[in-house]
């Protein structure tokens, strides 16, 4: 933020250095730069220990039925159909918020600051990445590998046919983010209460631990 107000530009290799020395887990939100998909997950974002983060990645799994992963997204994808007995349209939405970055390579310096400033998120993708390895291997096999692929031309066909209609103009919706969107706690309580009387208590606790709904270990 000092960075920002006082107009100076700070390259990203100096910026994932700074990071881990500035960091302030008092600060709320601060978990959207250290650790964000974990904490999402229900982890403590500032786990340092390996053997803890191991134990509670390993208790995570046994609450996950199906694991989603980039790189083989399509696949996923159609498990999670398959898992959920959804419909193609559920799965074929077309993409959003898709950009083209300029690849930036790190000094060993900053690498090794990035795998310290987000060390719970790479073991959940290390971990997650070989068990979806060989648990999706065998999925896709009970699936049959020739549905797999001719649902996974399916599937591609339909995003197509999704990203056609997306470029066609609409008309403006009738009631804009500004007729519904809480401006006031109380407002905010008020529709929590209308989904679930615990609601309300859970987004109080989130509130008083920076947003984290997690036991620290």
């Amino acid at each position: 933020m000092n960075y920002v107000t006082n107009g100076e530009y700070v390259a990203l290799e100096d910026f994932v250095v700074l990071a881990n020395e500035v960091l302030d887990p008092s600060i709320s939100w601060y978990f959207r730069f250290k650790n964000y998909q974990a904490h999402d997950l229900g982890l403590d974002p500032m786990m340092t220990d390996d053997v803890i983060i191991n134990r509670e990645i390993q208790k995570l799994d046994e609450k996950l039925d199906l694991v989603m992963i980039m790189e083989y997204m399509e696949e996923s994808l159609i498990l999670h159909k398959n898992e959920l007995c959804m419909n193609w349209e559920d799965i074929s939405k077309p993409g959003r918020n898709a950009r083209e970055y300029e690849k930036v390579y790190l000094s060993t310096e900053a690498q090794n600051a990035f795998y310290q400033l987000d060390n719970v998120d790479i073991a959940l993708y290390k971990y997650f990445n070989e068990i979806v390895m060989k648990s999706g291997i065998m999925k896709v096999d009970e699936y049959g590998r020739t549905k797999m692929a001719q649902d996974v031309i399916t599937l591609r066909s339909k995003m197509k046919t999704q990203d056609v209609l997306l470029k066609e103009p609409r008309s403006e919706p009738k009631f804009g983010r500004e007729n519904y969107r809480p401006t006031t706690k109380q407002e905010l309580t008020q529709r929590l209460d209308c989904y679930d009387t615990q609601a309300s208590k859970l987004a109080d606790y989130m509130m008083q631990n920076s947003g984290g709904c997690y036991e620290p270990t």
